[in-house]
């Protein structure tokens, strides 16, 4: 049906209902036409159709006739439902196509309304909403900007709030801070690379008039604010274990990797009474009580383990292990020490286990005995590929292993396929491949109908069981001798003869491949001998015309590859429209020829062709011939009906096995090719 897109902007083009020496009784029909034309163009465009589908995908039910979207189609409608996200639109079910805004942006949730007018223009690939929509990212906009802590607001660019307070993106990236931060970020906390806050440089300043004073005043500054967890003494380069004095600590050896203990007096550098920190060192249940760290005013360092503890009258004697270290210790320097506590010990189990006084490296231990308390080594190791090795696990055969028996199990010899095609062996076992190998092996001979053969027995729990060929033949048909080579069996309907299969007879659907802009299109079928075969074309649309001498074809292929030939085919044929014969004789071709050319079955809107191949007995050996006709209509000029026929060969002998029809030109846009066989009569 006509429809407001096939009317011409040039007058005198619009022929259709109006043509030139038009009779009279014929006007009204043709005005009534162009008057449905209007009608149905203006309800699709007035927003009086209703939205069908869901919010996000909306039908349209159009009053004009649609077969396929084209480039300015308007479609106006009432929205029933608010949208929620990207929207689609479907009119008529021609096909989905997203509905943009800003030419090529997604529908956001609330775009569209309930109830709102909406008109849509189709550009070729989408629908462009050109109605007013509701953009409610717009009205958060602002707020965002003055608001949103959480994340960029566009671009790269955050809110006023992000930026005075902080906020993702301002916070916790570098080369930004927020107005906050510049104020107040901690002390050596960077806010910018390697710029800090107001509160860190004002801190610094005062720790900078701080040490300009004396430096025991510094020293004291330095003591008081650690004492919760750090305390202050000063160093005795003395190794003798006993009383060091006020405010001193002393190591037991001058080397500090040697240091075994440590004697520390009560009294801090300061004259605090330090002693009920110090005894709680060993409060730890564990074996190692906790930590101790020392820091010299020069930047020495040593830390230990700590092991026991003695509480002498005015002092301590720390047993230790050292740790680490670095630096020398210097007689008088001020030293901060540090203690870390050990966790306790857990709760022992039943009991403790004991093992040996050595082991292999790798072995796995077992139990000693039923007490569950001593190991033992296994004699079995995993190396640290995960290979386990144990004298029975080496392969070899140290005499104290438990052969396998019908009912016990253990170690197994597997048979060889001799021995699996003797069947005499009791104790060896059988794998899939020996049994594969043996059953190759049995010699060869011709079965008689009183050979027995094993069979299941769907009526005995699928237990096996054994019976003659001839009582498993009574089973099935009744017995008929064999006569001439390649008969079937035919029924009369009372019983089976022996005779041969007719010839000919119904075609037989092999396989379809469906055209999408598809240059070649090949069977997966294998050609076999004793049949014709036909190439039927259903529908076919070409992306282009096809030029004189350019005709589509049909091409076959040899070997398992297979090798297609694509040269030395001959045709002769002849097309014919209503008044155009033209006829090719002896052409050579790509292939067996389907004659489409010129303006059939082409680009143009409406031409389509139609055809069948027929392909006699290609896998015969010989040479291969093919039998065509087709028919089209030619868009050019005033649409007209177009048949042709040809007949092809190939000169060379061959056996087909594979087929593919080929577009010479451009592709075959849509349409169908389905394989058909028969057997030759």
């Amino acid at each position: 049906m006509a429809e407001i897109n096939s009317l011409n902007v040039v007058d005198a083009d619009n022929t259709a209902r109006f043509p030139e020496n038009q009779l009279p009784s014929t006007v009204n029909n043709g005005a009534r036409a162009l008057e449905g034309i209007i009608a149905r163009w203006d309800k699709d465009t007035n927003a009086s159709l209703s939205a069908g589908g869901s919010a996000n995908a909306i039908t349209i039910s159009a009053n004009q006739t649609l077969s396929a979207y084209y480039d300015g189609l308007v479609i106006a409608f009432e929205a029933g439902a608010t949208n929620t996200g990207a929207v689609t639109i479907n009119v008529d079910s021609v096909g989905v196509k997203s509905l943009k805004k800003n030419v090529t942006d997604a529908m956001d949730a609330g775009d569209i309304v309930n109830g709102q007018k909406v008109i849509a223009i189709y550009d070729g690939t989408n629908f462009q909403i050109v109605s007013a929509y509701i953009d409610i990212t717009q009205s958060t906009l602002a707020e965002n900007w003055a608001t949103k802590t959480d994340g960029i607001v566009a671009s790269s660019d955050y809110s006023s709030k992000a930026y005075a307070i902080g906020g993702t993106g301002v916070t916790d990236t570098a080369g930004k801070g927020a107005a906050k931060e510049w104020a107040t970020a901690a002390e050596d906390d960077t806010v910018d690379g390697s710029e800090y806050s107001a509160k860190h440089y004002s801190a610094k300043a005062s720790a900078s008039a701080s040490s300009a004073s004396t430096s025991a005043s510094a020293a004291s500054a330095s003591a008081s604010a650690a004492s919760a967890s750090v305390l202050s003494y000063n160093f005795s380069t003395t190794t003798t274990m006993a009383d060091p004095g006020s405010g001193n600590v002393r190591f037991n050896n001058g080397a500090i990797s040697s240091v075994s203990a440590i004697a520390i007096d009560d009294l801090d550098a300061s004259g605090n009474d330090r002693s009920a920190v110090i005894i709680s060192f060993d409060d730890s249940t564990n074996t190692v009580k906790g930590s101790l760290s020392f820091t010299t005013a020069s930047g020495d360092i040593a830390s230990f383990d700590i092991t026991g503890l003695t509480d002498n009258s005015g002092w301590v004697q720390i047993a230790v292990t050292h740790v680490s270290s670095n630096g020398t210790f210097s007689n008088s320097e001020a030293t901060f020490i540090g203690f870390a506590r050990a966790g306790d010990k857990g709760t022992d189990g039943s009991g403790d286990v004991s093992g040996p006084g050595s082991a292999t490296d790798n072995a796995l231990a077992r139990y000693d005995g039923t007490t569950g308390k001593t190991l033992q080594n296994s004699g079995v190791t995993v190396d640290d590929s995960g290979n386990i090795a144990a004298n029975n696990l080496s392969g070899t055969n140290t005499g104290d292993e438990s052969a396998a028996s019908a009912t016990a199990s253990g170690i197994v010899e597997l048979a060889t396929s001799a021995e699996v095609t003797t069947g005499t062996d009791t104790v060896r076992a059988v794998t899939p491949a020996g049994l594969h190998a043996g059953l190759a092996g049995l010699t060869d001979t011709t079965i008689t109908a009183s050979d027995a053969i094993i069979f299941s027995d769907a009526t005995d729990s699928g237990n096996l069981k054994e019976d003659t060929v001839q009582g498993i033949l009574d089973l099935a048909l009744p017995y008929v001798a064999p006569s001439t080579s390649g008969n079937v069996l035919t029924s009369n309907g009372s019983a089976w003869t022996s005779a041969a299969p007719a010839g000919g007879g119904a075609w037989e659907f092999v396989e379809k491949q469906t055209a999408s802009s598809s240059t070649t299109l090949t069977f997966s079928h294998t050609i076999e001998a004793g049949y014709d075969y036909v190439i039927s074309a259903h529908s076919i649309k070409n992306s282009v015309d096809v030029a004189d001498g350019s005709a589509h074809v049909a091409q076959y292929g040899t070997g398992a590859g297979p090798t297609f030939v694509t040269a030395t085919y001959k045709s002769n044929g002849a097309r014919q429209d209503t008044t155009v014969l033209d006829a090719m004789v002896g052409t050579v071709t790509t292939g067996f020829q389907w004659h489409v050319k010129g303006t059939i079955g082409g680009a143009g809107a409406g031409e389509l062709w139609h055809g069948e191949m027929l392909i006699y007995n290609p896998a015969s050996n010989e040479r291969t011939y093919a039998q065509t006709h087709m028919v089209a209509g030619n868009s050019a000029g005033t649409p007209q009906p177009v048949g042709h026929w040809s007949v092809s060969l190939h000169n060379t002998a061959a056996v087909v096995t594979a087929l593919r029809v080929v577009a010479t030109t451009g592709n075959f846009t849509t349409g169908d090719f389905i394989l058909y066989r028969r057997v030759q009569a």
